[in-house]
């Protein structure tokens, strides 16, 4: 079987600013970064020396050393899979087999911007400067002297002739044919400025089928059409996916896309989108850098309590909010933070919850302290416990715990070496109410070896008391001034032996 073929990748980058001056003159290069090679077929299978393969598709990526080469290893340039070679199946016969993304380039710590473009590797030798499309610069107009007046308002006379209204308040009338549309038709340019000019029909079919490809409205009120097999697919130059939309934004600020509701708008969404069925998803965001992957600003302006910036509705079986964290994490999987203080509002919540009963609780966010307004908090099988300082070592806690048969509080006091505390706690068990202690032993959650100082119990419509692990018993009466009578008492308490 024939081995798989490798494509070499190799490529220098730097700036359009040289150092030096006269003969000396010599270029920038960059001298840190990333480049990364995304294959665009997401699976492929491949002939191999032990057989055929299965290739998955991999993020490859390189790095800028400090002469603006593109190395891996130490070595000049990368090697990948040729996608276009037999020995892959399916090939790739045309069109890009990867995209090139650069990250982070610098050039003596100034940031270097080069757009992420889908390029063809193919072949032993594929330099990423000959791959890699060059955008002319588009001229800029530049005016000099009194600015002139501008097209205000563009209509059609009565008389059928085009008229211009000009910022500066006049009015000129455009003399001869009004001119003609494309297509030939005999319908102005002009009649397409109005709401009430003709249709724009015969010059999309006209502009489709010989000039270009896609053809959007130029009046306003259009509709839009409705007939799927005549919406315009956008896909980028060369690359082979069906109906993607691709929009690459590298600015410093500003926005790729910018939708705004008006202020006068009466209600309804900007965006909507339904998944109706299958296994698919509705939005992902996979941030990978430096940025942000969502924001949400609730800003000073809003007037209203229910303009809340986010609504999640719960209706189904499943969670409306699923959180995950994986192996790999070395972060909080949430973290809320406050800038608030006691003085400007100490009820204030950071976040807060309120059960269907009207009851519920907060965090305060000027404290983090955790108020609960007429709800218990409950802890099944485990316990709650009281701890010092977390940064002190080996700190004494304190922990109440509801176990299947008793409810108790137990107090660990470190013994003052080792990991060994001493444990007392208060135990609850059917009518009996004790205090215990026990020896030194390790910290455990369940500590064993307790023994009973005090015993307390209500019975025969009394308290009853026992000392030194005595069963409680009632307070003995008609004892008679007797040594026996004294002692016989006393024992039956546990305050002496017997």
């Amino acid at each position: 079987m024939p081995e798989l073929d490798y494509a070499h990748v190799t490529g220098r980058f730097g700036i359009t600013v040289a150092e030096g001056g006269g003969p000396e003159r010599r270029p920038i290069w960059c001298d840190e970064g990333e480049v990364k090679l995304s294959p665009l077929q997401s699976y492929a299978r491949a002939e191999s020396s032990g057989g055929p393969a299965s290739l998955g598709r991999a993020v490859f990526t390189g790095t800028i050393n400090s002469d603006g080469y593109l190395v891996s290893d130490g070595e000049r340039g990368v090697w990948v899979v040729d996608l276009t070679s037999p020995t892959v199946n399916p090939s790739v016969p045309e069109g890009a087999t990867h995209r090139v993304e650069f990250i982070g380039l610098k050039a003596r710590g100034v940031p270097v911007a080069f757009p992420s473009v889908p390029v063809r590797i193919s072949g032993p030798e594929n330099d990423l400067t000959e791959l890699l499309p060059v955008e002319p610069g588009a001229p800029v107009p530049m005016l000099r002297g009194e600015p002139g007046a501008s097209v205000r308002e563009a209509y059609i006379t009565e008389a059928g002739q085009l008229a211009l209204k000009l910022s500066d308040g006049t009015e000129t009338v455009v003399e001869g044919d009004l001119p003609v549309a494309p297509g030939g038709t005999n319908e102005g340019v002009a009649g397409y400025i109005t709401t009430e000019g003709p249709t724009k029909a015969a010059v999309s079919a006209s502009v489709a089928s010989g000039v270009a490809e896609l053809v959007f409205p130029v009046a306003p009120g259009v509709p839009a059409p409705t007939d799927p097999s005549g919406i315009p697919v956008l896909r980028t130059q060369g690359d082979g996916l069906v109906a993607q939309w691709e929009y690459i934004h590298n600015g410093g600020s500003g926005y790729l896309w910018h939708v705004m509701q008006g202020r006068d708008s009466g209600g309804g969404w900007i965006w909507g989108v339904g998944l109706d069925g299958g296994s698919g998803s509705g939005m992902i965001v996979r941030n990978k850098s430096r940025g942000i992957g969502i924001k949400l600003e609730q800003t000073s302006s809003i007037a209203s309590t229910t303009a809340h910036g986010l609504v999640v509705e719960q209706r189904s079986q499943a969670p409306a909010v699923f959180a995950e964290m994986f192996t790999q994490a070395s972060a909080p999987l949430a973290r809320w933070i406050s800038y608030k203080t006691d003085a400007e509002n100490p009820r204030l919540a950071l976040m807060d919850w309120v059960a269907a009963n009207g009851k519920g609780g907060r965090v305060r966010a000027a404290t983090g302290t955790l108020d609960w307004d007429g709800a218990n908090i409950e802890v099944r099988d485990g316990a709650f416990r009281a701890r010092a300082n977390g940064t002190v070592p080996n700190p004494d806690s304190v922990l109440v715990r509801g176990d299947s048969a008793v409810a108790q509080v137990v107090f660990e006091n470190y013994a003052g070496s080792g990991s060994s505390y001493w444990y007392k706690r208060i135990h609850g068990g059917g009518s009996t109410f004790t205090f215990q202690v026990a020896p030194v032993q390790k910290l455990t959650d369940t500590p064993g070896n307790f023994v009973t100082a005090l015993s307390l119990r209500y019975a025969n419509e009394g308290p009853q008391i026992g000392f030194f692990g005595a069963s409680a018993v009632s307070r003995p009466t008609g004892v008679a001034v007797t040594p026996e009578a004294i002692h016989a008492a006393l024992t039956s308490l546990g305050l002496i032996g017997a």
